[in-house]
């Protein structure tokens, strides 16, 4: 019985220390935009239209000292831009270089849609894998 109470006791404590140590931490919207994000698609007024040789390929990295880069093809003549960003304390607004008509309609780990809008109006809607 001794064995049994003994052994139940150190798979629990066992059970409790794995459960907590692996447990996944909680990462806000500001730590998730921090990665590359390569444009997948764009749609205008609510109509997905086709990447253009410019766009297809490009690459946006958004870095924790809250600084961007965005990486164009070849085909764009320009190579990068770079600047500021700020995501706000509800993670829906991001402001570009002073710009806040960037909205975060949906961030996850693997998958970021912004909608660029103009007086309420959402005018283009940018998807990033």
């Amino acid at each position: 019985m001794k064995k049994i109470s003994l052994f139940m006791i150190v798979s629990l404590l066992l059970g409790a220390f794995l459960f907590t140590s692996c447990k996944e931490k909680d990462v806000t919207e500001t730590q998730m935009i921090v990665r590359n994000w390569t444009l997948k698609s764009i749609k205008v007024l609510g109509n997905e239209r086709p990447l253009t040789t410019c766009e297809t390929g490009q690459k946006w990295n958004f870095k924790s000292d809250n600084t961007y880069a965005i990486y164009y093809t070849e085909a764009c003549g320009k190579t990068t831009s770079t600047g500021n960003w700020e995501l706000s304390s509800d993670a829906k607004k991001l402001t570009l270089d002073g710009k806040t008509f960037y909205e975060v309609s949906e961030i996850t780990p693997v998958k970021m849609v912004i909608k660029v809008k103009l007086l309420d109006l959402s005018i283009e809607e940018w998807t990033f894998n």
